[in-house]
């Protein structure tokens, strides 16, 4: 992966290269945090709100102190209609702000 093209693209908004640069990571059987959550935020930006809750619950679940990917969780589980996991995901956020 390029990580200096994820980078670029991330800064530019470019979401479609973005999301492209960042898809096969979710491949990878354990892939970096970091990867996963700036792929959520992604698919935020691309109208998916259903596949960046699933990206981003898959973040806290192997970082349960990442603050801003319980904010995200929280933000596109709302737009998603699920309001129960949007909830848990603002209340997890405020507790480790």
């Amino acid at each position: 992966m390029d990580l200096g093209a994820v980078q670029q693209a991330l800064q530019a908004g470019d979401w479609a290269a973005a999301e492209r640069l960042l898809a096969p990571a979710l491949r990878m059987p354990s892939p970096h945090p970091s990867l996963l959550y700036n792929y959520g935020k992604v698919l935020i930006e691309l109208g998916r709100p259903a596949d960046a809750a699933a990206a981003l619950a898959r973040v806290v679940s192997v970082a349960p102190d990442h603050g801003n990917a319980w904010f995200e969780l929280g933000r596109a589980a709302l737009d998603a209609g699920d309001l129960s996991t949007a909830g848990t995901g603002f209340q997890r956020a405020l507790r480790l702000d």
